[in-house]
């Protein structure tokens, strides 16, 4: 019926097809889905993917406070919180960081620090693993300088649903703007 140069044509413009529309797919479905959160004090923005909410609340000093999860908190749950460097190094606020907060956490496993870049901020993003009433947790601080200070992005969940998520918490940190 066709001849082999026929059905070797077809096969291969086929998988070409099939190979563009999966390159591009994520690019398009990952901009469709996306929020814009903006900060309540109206200090930045983020862009939040599919799954992501912010969930605002008081906190015991009646404070307003916002908590962006993912799914269930328990599964992923970031914070976003202001810090001054006052006169000190990145690097020496996230070893006090770490020596005054994170390693005092049940079974705190320091995994790697590395630099991060993201819409026009640089800084670093701190991983780490611990645990919660026995169970194991992920944790992963972005520590972003922007006009003197700075922000830190502290995203925290369970192991086996937060550890693949990397892209997202890599792309909300990224997508962290300040308001002018």
């Amino acid at each position: 019926m066709f001849s082999f140069s026929k059905r070797l044509f077809l096969r291969n413009s086929l998988l070409l097809t099939s190979s563009l529309l999966l390159t591009s797919l994520p690019k398009s479905v990952i901009g469709q889905n996306t929020l814009t959160f903006q900060d309540p004090e109206g200090k930045y923005t983020l862009e939040l993917p599919p799954n992501w909410k912010a969930v605002s609340y008081q906190d015991g000093a009646g404070r307003d406070r916002v908590d962006i999860i993912y799914r269930d908190r328990a599964f992923g749950l970031l914070k976003v919180t202001q810090e001054s460097l006052s006169g000190s190094t990145l690097e020496a606020f996230i070893q006090s960081d770490i020596d005054q907060n994170l390693r005092f956490r049940p079974g705190y496993v320091y995994n790697n620090a590395e630099k991060f870049v993201g819409s026009g901020l640089i800084g670093q993003l701190l991983q780490f693993d611990f645990t919660t009433g026995g169970q194991p947790k992920k944790g992963r601080n972005y520590y972003l300088k922007a006009d003197g200070s700075l922000w830190v992005l502290r995203f925290t969940g369970n192991r086996d649903v937060f550890s693949p998520l990397r892209h997202e918490s890599d792309a909300i940190a990224r997508s962290f703007k300040l308001i002018k």
